[in-house]
């Protein structure tokens, strides 16, 4: 995660001090502390909220899990839209069909995982049984407005700071 803070700081998408590396090792150690710290605040959460390990770790799990299925699949179409974009001349197979049904794939597995997230995050009703509660509806939300969020930044960016995103998506197309 660290790095991932470190590259969009260096991308101008975050705070610059996350982009600094320590000058012996020339590690992220700005963003690696600001990981730490975050990690720490969500455990003094958990605490305080006395929340059982085993439901914190299945919340954390389910989130991520959801998300990283959203983001692969994404990232399917994001490879098929710069081939046909770019015109380059590469194998239909490696380009087209292996993404689509990558994608497919990915989205129907996110699909399956939002429809029993209930189950995954270990959110029950009275009788023990997967139900949508809260703590179902917050995490989800989560994700949604994490998306939303996301793309509106991109839209800001490409709109108001065109330089920034034009070097952003220059470095992505090398």
């Amino acid at each position: 995660l660290a790095r991932y803070l470190h590259s969009m700081a260096r991308a101008r998408l975050l705070p610059a001090k996350l982009a600094l590396a320590h000058p012996k090792h020339d590690s992220p150690y700005v963003s690696s502390l600001v990981q730490v710290i975050t990690a720490a605040v969500l455990t003094v959460i958990v605490v305080v909220l006395k929340v059982p390990a085993a439901s914190a770790f299945a919340w954390f799990v389910g989130v991520g899990t959801l998300t990283i299925s959203i983001l692969m699949a994404v990232t399917c179409l994001a490879v098929i839209v710069f081939f046909a974009r770019n015109k380059l001349q590469t194998h239909v197979l490696r380009t087209c069909v292996a993404p689509l049904l990558g994608f497919i794939g990915l989205a129907v597995s996110a699909v399956l995982i939002a429809v029993n997230f209930p189950l995954l995050v270990g959110d029950v009703d009275s009788l023990g049984e997967p139900a949508w509660g809260t703590v179902s509806i917050v995490l989800i939300l989560l994700v949604v407005v994490t998306a939303i969020a996301g793309a509106a930044q991109a839209m800001t960016l490409r709109f108001k700071n065109r330089q920034v995103y034009r070097q952003i998506t220059q470095q992505l197309n090398h």
